[in-house]
């Protein structure tokens, strides 16, 4: 497969945003990725902003050209690509782990990486995807306010000594890799994509909670993905296990209070 091409800005609005405009003429191109080292309007899944500062944050954004891929591959894609960001951050920070379905946490369950795909339609058939990429070499400047919302953040420095311009200049390595793990789904190669997912999963043995349609929010236990990419979730009313093909996952650091671990009975059970 031939390498991307790669397009660098000093400062952008939203790497996202630029290759959307470059997909505007005709979203049949070849790969290619685009990195800042500062975006001032990025965004991440959930309308979430994401902004970084210049040597801080890895920023880039890849377009993936899958023409006629099948749509069942859809739920797949955040996967493959969270797989192929922890494999490649391995030789730096060993122990990621993938929080479905596109969040990498850090072995203390900071979140250290966010992956955002959207997929480009043309004539009613998915053309590609956009996969968007940002990782904390060095926390935040708004971690404190971010940690206040309950979402603890992480950092490469908290794991490593990381050198920013050599990880940025690795990022065309990345983006080769997970273009070729993303077509890998469209000639039908998934077993080996669930099964490392499954192995790098983050899982808790309390009660999580499961946040779907802003008013929903269920509790129950992290059981696994399914071939298909859904979450695997065991609901702790009644024990039945659902597929969940999107929605967002709170990891408490100590559990749902009143919901103790897997295997043992709730506080308020007889």
């Amino acid at each position: 497969m031939t390498s991307v091409t790669r397009i660098d800005f000093d400062e952008i609005d939203s790497t996202q945003l630029e290759v959307r405009r470059r997909l505007e003429p005709s979203p049949a191109q070849p790969p290619f990725l685009v990195c800042a080292r500062k975006q001032t309007a990025g965004r991440g899944r959930m309308g979430r902003s994401w902004s970084g500062a210049p040597g801080a944050t890895l920023m880039c954004s890849i377009w993936c050209p899958t023409p006629g891929a099948p749509t069942d591959t859809v739920a797949l894609t955040p996967l493959a690509a969270g797989v192929g960001v922890i494999e490649w951050l391995d030789q730096w920070a060993p122990g990621l782990m993938l929080k479905w379905p596109n969040d990498i946490l850090a072995p203390t369950g900071g979140k250290i990486a966010g992956i955002l795909c959207e997929g480009i339609w043309q004539n009613q058939e998915l053309a590609g995807t956009i996969v968007g990429i940002g990782i904390n070499v060095r926390r935040p400047p708004d971690a404190e306010s971010i940690e206040a919302n309950g979402r603890p953040v992480s950092a490469l420095a908290d794991l490593c000594n990381p050198d920013w311009h050599a990880l940025n200049h690795n990022l065309t390595t990345l983006a080769d890799s997970i273009c070729q793990d993303i077509d890998q789904l469209l000639q039908g190669n998934t077993s080996n994509l669930i099964d490392t997912v499954n192995q790098r999963l983050a899982r808790t043995a309390r009660a999580v909670r499961l946040m779907r349609f802003e008013s929903e929010n269920t509790l129950g236990y992290i059981e696994g993905v399914s071939a298909r990419g859904h979450l695997l979730f065991r609901h702790v009313e009644d024990g039945r296990i659902e597929e969940i093909a999107s929605g967002e996952l709170i990891l408490p650091d100590q559990g749902i209070e009143g919901y103790p671990q897997k295997g043992t009975a709730r506080a308020s059970d007889g």
